[in-house]
């Protein structure tokens, strides 16, 4: 039975790399494929064909949609690769490698596969573009009141507001007339953390393709890399602010992600 046309989905270049662990310039148009391999668009849309069996041969590839017309073939670097070393072997051998279109949807679709590499480098790859982000607004404006509001509302977010932290803050106040009061505070303090953690950490996610929600059986593990970096991010920010600016990046980093920090976010 064929989809109906309102149940096609898509996938966009980016989340095809999320889902498949590479990065975007390693995905490659059938055109680009066929310049490395040295042949004709034709020929390798040819290869594609699905025969008798419905199985195409080539190097693999994955559509940007799952309709049957449009959209766009992409085909991993590594695949265009392995393929082009064996059609320039000597000695023929059979192709061990995968052929054809594969489907994305079946690692769209898991979601509890979220390969180990994608989710690291995914949290580094943020923090390095925030610590990138920071240290350059820094370097053009070393002024520290300079975008202070945001600094200290993330400061405030992280518990820098309670001396010695939120721990110590609760033994401080075991005495006060109002430690009640005080307690309510410090645990709303701590809601508000968890609540933007979680709100960036989906955010991020959403934009590489991954599959994510607070029902996720990684979850706790996602948001808890991601406030660590987070406070690895703030960390620094506070160490430049205070003139010394040891650990500032000294290359840009490879990927500058769009999702930056907003500590405005209690509901």
């Amino acid at each position: 039975m064929s989809e109906a046309p309102n149940s096609y989905r898509s996938i966009t270049k980016s989340a095809l790399a999320a889902l498949l662990g590479i990065s975007e310039n390693q995905l490659r148009t059938r055109a680009e494929a066929a310049a490395d391999l040295g042949v004709s668009q034709g020929t390798l849309a040819n290869l594609a064909m699905p025969d008798s069996e419905g199985i195409g041969s080539g190097p693999a590839y994955y559509r940007s949609t799952t309709s049957p017309t449009g959209g766009t073939a992409w085909y991993p670097t590594s695949e265009v690769e392995a393929f082009g070393r064996h059609r320039a072997a000597p000695i023929k051998r059979s192709y061990d490698r995968k052929t054809g279109q594969q489907d994305w949807t079946k690692l769209q679709d898991d979601v509890d596969r979220l390969p180990v590499h994608t989710v690291v480098s995914m949290i580094e790859e943020w923090r390095d573009s925030e610590l990138y982000r920071r240290a350059q607004a820094i370097l053009h404006d070393p002024n520290p009141m300079a975008g202070r509001a945001t600094y200290e509302e993330e400061c405030q977010l992280f518990g820098a507001a309670h001396k010695g932290g939120r721990v110590e803050a609760f033994a401080a106040i075991a005495g006060s007339d109002d430690a009640a009061a005080q307690r309510k505070a410090i645990f709303e303090s701590l809601d508000d953390q968890t609540n933007a953690v979680a709100a960036h950490l989906l955010a991020l996610a959403a934009s590489r393709g991954l599959s994510v929600s607070s029902a996720h059986p990684s979850f706790f593990v996602l948001t808890t890399m991601f406030e660590r970096a987070w406070g690895e991010v703030l960390e620094a920010e506070t160490r430049w602010r205070n003139f010394d600016y040891t650990g500032m990046p000294k290359h840009r980093p490879s990927t500058i992600l769009e999702i930056t920090i907003s500590a405005g976010l209690k509901t």
